[in-house]
């Protein structure tokens, strides 16, 4: 600190000292400095002092020193004084405060002076001059304000950026702007441009300074008033293109054309039309069509050209199906000349409830075919049983075959049936599905069935389980002249297994038997071609479900041989392996086996005594980080012991995606790296999807009319004004009306909608005659006229009136919440704008406005918090509510001898 200058020194040769209370002064932010000063008269006679202070620009003293003070001999005289500091000044800048003393005899001086700090403050403060802005899509683009304040006594160097999907006149980033002490400045921004359908945005102001930030949102509204729920009125069919060419070479070669395209009608019906033809290489020159077109309604449906389903058999060719639907009844007949024979396919389905929980479905099916003399038939029923804790289906069929090359006819069966029961203390679940030899179908002659039952104890299960699946079906053969009855195919597997969560993952583990055999060719006979393979086998499986995918480990063991009649059973152990997962967008499957795992592994073993082990391993990475490219990759490594078979296939994936086209590219590239010049393969696809307008009008057009009623009568009249620039909400979509006062949505659905005049309270002198919403059955193209009736207004202020030592020196009335209520007790809301002004549009009463008292805080209070306003008679009127700054108490100090 630095000391008074010249403190304790005498005026020329008379005994007078001059000296302050305090020699060094610092003010905290929003206070006043307090000092004395201190004059001493030595001498034997009194004197008088001319009194002058000097203070820095823009400071001043709340009140003003004498002019001039006496001082009797021997005596002292104190002056005390309070300093207000400059709005302007810096924080941490020393500032001189002079006093000059002039003895008023003989013109002598003293000059003293001090040193005033004011303490640094960081204080800045950002807000929006409009949050939200409306304006209509016909008016130019708006622009946008925000107050910048620097409450603080420092230079302050503010950054602001920008985020918003419009174009600013302002760079997004890299702006700066420099505020000195207590100023303040107001920035204003220009909507540059948008996009063709962008009707809002919300834009994000971001402004940092010495290390912190603060946001804001500017919400812009952008209101048009018409607007297209959907780019036609009539009914649109997306028919979609896809072509595909793959191999591209001569004998390499095939493509596939896919057109296909669905549209529903409003009342619910669908329509939909495929088409697909496949072109194989000049190799095989073959050929393969695919067209129908399908009717869904409410009950019936319809589906003429090229079809295709299942009846115990895949069945395609040209024909029809005709369903009907209703309650809970569903009947479905089906008649079809097969694509690949010459002949004819019937087939008829049901179902229906019996009960809520029960239901009956039937299936039955009839086909001739010509070429190879073969009349089948069969029909097959089952009950379902479906609640929370039990599944139960019993079923069976009965069947016929007739085989005119061979003259015979066979009847054949079918019997299935599934439980699955799960209770709180065990669950089980058996599927059983046994067809005869002569039943027809791919499941001829099968014996399926799958048992399991587990003991539910915590996390743990345990339990058993049995599989087989044996097929012994009688084939024809010779050209369908002759027959045999022959087991294809015979697996069994049984034995015990348990569960247990481990982590996030479960643990499963199964141990018991295992038999295989499978057969290739006809016999004469049922003699077993091959042998079977006899042994136990262990397996375990983890599964874990992950956030970015699942992993999967495999492992099982099996200690088997083929069982020869008249040999001993040789036993050897053999093993396979396999991890599977995906992290983020890379996926992997690594896969090794040591010795035979299936069937004719073992088969081959047996025949050539040549032991083979099979390593593979692939990975898999996709992307789709850019918005139109999408990319996958991947690498499969397969390779077997005896190195008959190695290769490294890879395969690289780009898709190009046009989304406003409605269009893609792709293509795909493959080959063996370790053998390119045999291997490589290509295949593109282009995509492309076509709206065709149909010739059925779907949407419709709804006008809404906002008009002066002058004469009140609810009826608009061709003499009475629209009313222009009303916003307006219709079902959630913004509107503002045009110079007829119409909002329209153009193509929209029959359906009810809501008008929300809420914001329709923007046009001063008039209001809506309902003041919330009102409903509009909508079926067809609709014009309603909505009346606004003459309003009245009220124009109100708030003046703020300061103190006597006040240290305001702006404040910022905007934003208040005003309320207004009538005598019916309903409230009406304003906001005050930056001045303290607000207006009221209303309709003829009596209301009472007020000022909510929480909104002044411990530093103001009104004078008046409410004022009653009568518009039953006046148009308009204007009242002002005084906001007065509570009065500072001055504590004065006195120095002490």
């Amino acid at each position: 600190m630095s000391h008074a200058n010249g403190q304790d020194m005498m005026l020329s040769e008379q005994s007078v000292s001059v000296q302050f209370l305090s020699d060094s002064m610092h003010i905290a932010p929003g206070k006043f400095g307090f000092n004395t000063i201190r004059i001493f008269n030595h001498s034997s006679e009194s004197k008088t002092f001319r009194v002058k202070m000097s203070l820095p620009s823009g400071w001043s003293l709340l009140r003003d020193l004498p002019a001039s003070t006496e001082v009797r001999a021997g005596e002292e005289n104190i002056l005390s004084f309070r300093l207000k500091p400059g709005d302007h000044s810096f924080g941490g800048k020393p500032y001189p405060v002079i006093i000059d003393l002039e003895d008023a005899l003989t013109g002598e001086q003293i000059r003293r002076y001090i040193r005033v700090v004011l303490s640094q403050i960081n204080n800045w403060d950002i807000k929006l001059l409009n949050p939200v802005i409306y304006v209509g899509d016909d008016e130019a683009l708006p622009n946008f304000s925000f107050y910048l304040y620097n409450h603080g006594n420092r230079y302050e160097l503010f950054e602001v950026d920008l985020t918003s999907e419009f174009m600013l006149t302002l760079p997004s980033k890299g702006t700066q702007i420099l505020l000195g002490p207590a100023t303040d400045t107001l920035i204003t921004v220009g909507v540059r441009s948008r996009q063709l359908n962008q009707l809002e945005d919300n834009i994000v102001i971001n402004v940092a300074s010495r290390g912190t930030s603060k946001t804001l949102q500017q919400r812009i509204l952008i209101s048009p008033s018409e607007f297209k729920a959907n780019p036609s009125d009539k009914y649109i069919l997306p028919l979609s293109l896809r072509w595909q060419a793959n191999g591209m070479s001569k004998y390499n070669f095939s493509q596939i054309l896919n057109l296909s395209g669905d549209v529903e009608f409003e009342n619910g019906s669908f329509l939909g039309i495929r088409s697909q033809s496949f072109i194989f290489n000049d190799k095989y020159d073959a050929r393969f069509s695919y067209h129908s077109l399908a009717y869904r309604g409410k009950k019936a449906r319809v589906e003429v050209g090229s079809v295709q389903d299942f009846f115990q058999s895949q069945i395609f060719g040209i024909g029809g199906r005709v369903g009907y639907h209703f309650g809970s009844k569903d009947f479905e007949v089906l008649a079809l000349r097969p694509t690949f024979y010459q002949g004819i396919s019937l087939g008829f389905r049901q179902s229906f409830s019996l009960k809520n929980a029960i239901t009956n479905e039937t299936e039955a099916y009839y086909s001739v075919n010509k070429d190879n003399g073969v009349t089948s038939s069969y029909v097959e029923n089952s009950l379902n049983l479906r609640n929370k804790k039990l599944r139960l289906r019993i079923g069976g069929g009965l069947s016929n075959e007739k085989a005119e090359k061979i003259g015979i006819s066979e009847n054949g069966y079918s019997l299935n049936c599934a439980l699955a029961s799960v209770q709180k203390w065990f669950s089980v679940q058996s599927n059983v599905r046994i067809t005869s030899s002569w039943f027809p179908g791919t499941a001829r002659g099968l014996n399926f069935q799958n048992h399991q039952a587990l003991l539910h104890l915590g996390p743990l299960r345990l339990g058993g389980f049995a599989n087989t699946n044996t097929r012994t079906p009688s084939l024809y053969k010779n050209d369908f002249t002759e027959y045999v009855e022959q087991t294809t195919f015979q697996n069994t597997d049984y034995g015990f297994q348990f569960g247990s969560k481990i982590g996030d993952g479960l643990l499963t583990a199964k141990a018991g038997e295992h038999y295989q055999l499978q057969n290739v060719g006809l016999s004469s006979s049922n003699s077993l071609l091959n042998s079977p393979v006899v042994g136990k086998k262990l397996s375990l499986n983890y599964f874990r479900r992950g956030r970015f995918g699942d992993q999967v480990v495999q492992l099982n063991m099996v200690r088997a041989g083929m069982e020869k009649e008249g040999q001993e059973l040789g036993l050897f152990n053999t093993y396979n392996a396999s991890v599977s997962g995906k992290v983020k967008s890379l996926g992997f499957n690594l896969k090794y086996e040591y010795g035979p795992f299936y069937y004719f592994d073992y088969l081959y073993y047996d025949r050539t005594s040549t032991w083979q082990n099979r390593q593979q391993y692939a990975l898999f990475w996709s992307s789709s980080q850019l918005k139109r490219l999408k990319t996958r990759l991947s690498a499969n490594y397969y390779r077997t012991s005896q190195g008959n078979v190695n290769m490294l296939n890879t395969q690289a994936e780009v898709e190009f995606d046009f989304p406003s086209r409605e269009m893609s590219f792709s293509m795909t590239n493959t080959v063996n790296v370790l053998n390119p010049k045999n291997s490589y393969f290509v295949s593109v696809a282009f995509y492309k999807t076509f709206n065709l307008k149909l010739p059925f009008k779907k949407y419709h057009t709804l006008r809404v009319r906002l008009f002066k009623d002058s004469n009140a009568n609810n009826t608009w009249d061709a003499s009475e004004q629209p009313l222009k620039g009303a916003n307006l909400i219709v079902n959630g979509q913004r509107l503002r009306t045009n110079s007829k006062g119409e909002g329209v949505l153009k193509n929209i659905k029959n359906d009810n909608y809501v008008v929300d005049l809420k914001e329709s309270r923007n046009i001063m002198g008039w209001l809506p005659d309902k003041l919330s919403s009102d409903t509009i059955q909508f079926k067809k193209d609709t014009e309603v006229s909505l009346a606004f009736k003459e309003s009245k207004t009220i124009h109100g202020k708030i003046s703020l009136k300061t103190s006597d030592y006040s240290l305001t020196t702006k404040l910022d009335l905007s934003g208040m919440l005003i309320i207004a209520k009538n005598q019916n007790g309903q409230e009406f809301t304003t906001l005050t704008t930056e001045n303290g002004e607000f207006n009221f549009n209303l309709f003829s009463g009596v209301y009472t406005v007020q000022m909510p008292a929480s909104i002044t805080g411990t530093k103001y209070y009104f004078e008046e918090l409410t004022k009653t306003v009568n518009l039953q008679q006046q148009k308009s009127e204007s009242i002002e509510f005084q906001l007065i700054e509570k009065k500072r108490k001055l504590n004065i100090r006195r120095s002490v001898d």
